[in-house]
């Protein structure tokens, strides 16, 4: 899943502004299902999260 949201903002030339236009909508839809597939991984798991935290710069830079 990260190595998807990585290349979509990173080599795929999207930016946050970007993602939310109309055009985009299938690129949106993955990157909104994945975020929320990682929430659900991440929720109620230590260990998940531990390993989470080394992609936590990435994740930042999408959400912020």
């Amino acid at each position: 899943l990260i190595q998807l949201l990585k290349y979509t903002f990173e080599q795929g030339g999207l930016s946050l502004s970007d993602i939310s236009k109309p055009e985009n909508y299938t690129p949106m839809t993955i990157c909104r299902n994945s975020y929320e597939l990682l929430r659900l991984i991440l929720k109620d798991n230590p260990q998940n999260r531990k390993y989470m935290t080394k992609y936590a710069k990435i994740v930042q830079g999408h959400v912020s």
